[in-house]
């Protein structure tokens, strides 16, 4: 089988479509633990928080790192779109 038989655009859709989910589920589910240093150590001013069943969160770092996975699962979703279009609408 030749490899070009892997890059059926139906096939490449769904692939990338389940990718799609699987980075919309990580932006809903990523939590930044709250803490007053930063990485290296040191310490920061007092983060913005959120508070849930789980305790406290820091919500700013929690949005930037939400909005990363959104444009990744974004991408993927019109990345899968554009394959089902080729197939559907071939040149």
């Amino acid at each position: 089988m030749s490899m070009l038989a892997y890059l059926d655009p139906t096939k490449l859709s769904c692939a990338f479509a389940f990718f799609s989910a699987i980075a919309w589920t990580r932006s809903a589910t990523v939590r930044v633990p709250y803490s007053l240093r930063d990485s290296n150590g040191e310490l920061m001013q007092a983060p913005s928080t959120g508070i849930d069943k789980k305790g406290r969160f820091n919500l700013q770092d929690t949005t930037y790192k939400q909005a990363y996975w959104n444009r990744l699962a974004a991408g993927f979703g019109a990345v899968a779109a554009m394959c089902q279009a080729i197939k559907e609408f071939p040149l």
